[in-house]
């Protein structure tokens, strides 16, 4: 999978499958986050299929020690997910943006996997615009 950055128009991040033939995710690591409050955070973005869009795109959150390491658990927990069988558009409502958020609470620092796979070939997936902020609920 390619994980590209940016146009000359913007910027935004996404993975497509022309150019590759490996059926391995592309991953997009955050940088290191001190422990929610008690009331979480949450994460606000926009995504966007092309009609050819057969794959997944996942956001998870992986606990790290105080040393920066992952916990001896070696837990990710699942945050939010789209694919084939998880919430995926019918193609006639792909090529445009849409809206994606969650929240979650977490006492530990962490950090935020971000998580893309295509299947086929001319299969693209989209973000722009990633926004963390503290929950109001």
């Amino acid at each position: 999978m390619l994980l590209r950055f940016g146009t000359q128009s913007g910027s935004y991040i996404y993975v497509d499958k022309m150019d590759d033939t490996t059926t391995r995710p592309a991953v997009l690591y955050s940088h290191i986050f001190h422990a929610t409050s008690r009331r979480g955070r949450c994460m606000t973005f926009w995504y966007h299929l092309n009609e050819r869009f057969n794959g997944s795109l996942v956001f998870s959150v992986r606990e790290l020690d105080n040393s920066g390491n992952s916990n001896s658990s070696g837990k990710e927990h699942l945050l939010w997910r789209l694919d084939s069988e998880h919430q995926l558009p019918d193609a006639d409502l792909r090529n445009t943006w849409a809206f994606g958020s969650f929240g979650f609470y977490t006492p530990l620092s962490y950090e935020i996997l971000i998580m893309g796979f295509s299947a086929e070939p001319v299969s693209i997936v989209a973000l722009d615009d990633l926004f963390f902020r503290e929950s109001v609920y």
